[in-house]
C-alpha cells in the first residue's frame, strides 16, 4: 500500500488545513526526484482539484525546514478540465518563481480565458511587452499548464488596451530598467539552474519507497 504525503514526510507537522490538503493527494501518484549533493527535492503528485500556489509554497517551506533541504518544489498535476480563469493568479505565481523576466510585470495585469486561449494585458509599453515575450514567458506559462493539467492553452501577452504611460510612469520605468539590466545575468543563472536540474532529472524518477525509508532525514548521509 502506498504511503500518503504526511506519512512520507513524517518530520513535517502541518496544521490541520495543510494536513487535509496533503491527504487529498493520491498516494499512488507520488513521485520524488532527489539530488543528495545539492539537497534538492521535487515532489510530483496528483491532486483531485487545483491547489493555491500560496498553500504549496508554504508547505514546501515547511518540508524544507523539517529536513534541512536547500530547495523543495511541488510538481502538482490536476484534472485537465479543472483549468479555469480562476487559476490564472496561481499560474502567474508559479511563472514569477520560474521566469527569467516575469516578477512584477503581472502585478496589475488583466486576463481573459476564451476556450484554449488566454489573453493577458499588462500596463507596459511595447518594449516592456517585448522584454517579457523575448524571455519566453508565454512559452513557460504554456508549459506550466501543460505539465499541471495536461492541456494546451495558448498564451498571448500584450500591452493593456488604453495604456497610459503617465499613470505609473516612474514605478514602471524603474521596474523595466531594472529588468532590462538584469535580464542577461538572469539568463545565465537560468541556464545554470536548468543544467543542474537536468543533471539530477536525467535518470528515472526516484520512488519514495526507494529513498525515504533508508534515511534518518530524507537523503542518505545528509
Amino acid at each position: 500500500m502506498s504511503k500518503t504525503l504526511p506519512e512520507i514526510f513524517s518530520k513535517y507537522h502541518p496544521d490541520e488545513q495543510d494536513l487535509r490538503l496533503l491527504l487529498s493527494a493520491s498516494p499512488e501518484s507520488v513521485r520524488l526526484r532527489c539530488d543528495r549533493d545539492q539537497r534538492i527535492m521535487e515532489i510530483g503528485v496528483d491532486f483531485p482539484a487545483p491547489v493555491r500556489r500560496a498553500d504549496l509554497f508554504r508547505i514546501e517551506a515547511g518540508i524544507r525546514r523539517a529536513y534541512d533541504l536547500n530547495f523543495v518544489r511541488f510538481l502538482p498535476h490536476y484534472p485537465g478540465a479543472a483549468f479555469t480563469e480562476g487559476y490564472v493568479p496561481d499560474l502567474l505565481a508559479e511563472t514569477n518563481r520560474m521566469g527569467i523576466v516575469a516578477n512584477g510585470f503581472f502585478n496589475r495585469c488583466h486576463y481573459r480565458l476564451d476556450g484554449n486561449r488566454l489573453d493577458i494585458e499588462i500596463p507596459f509599453s511595447d518594449s516592456g511587452v517585448d522584454l517579457v515575450t523575448n524571455a519566453k514567458t508565454p512559452a513557460l506559462m504554456e508549459e506550466i499548464i501543460r505539465n499541471e493539467f495536461g492541456t494546451e492553452i495558448k498564451i498571448n501577452i500584450r500591452r493593456e488596451e488604453g495604456y497610459d504611460p503617465s499613470l505609473y510612469a516612474s514605478e514602471l520605468q524603474t521596474m523595466q530598467n531594472a529588468m532590462s539590466h538584469e535580464a542577461a545575468q538572469a539568463q545565465k543563472e537560468y541556464v545554470r539552474m536548468q543544467a543542474q536540474q537536468a543533471a539530477y532529472q536525467g535518470g528515472p524518477a526516484v520512488q519514495e519507497t526507494a529513498v525515504l525509508p533508508r534515511i534518518p532525514s530524507i537523503y542518505t548521509d545528509l
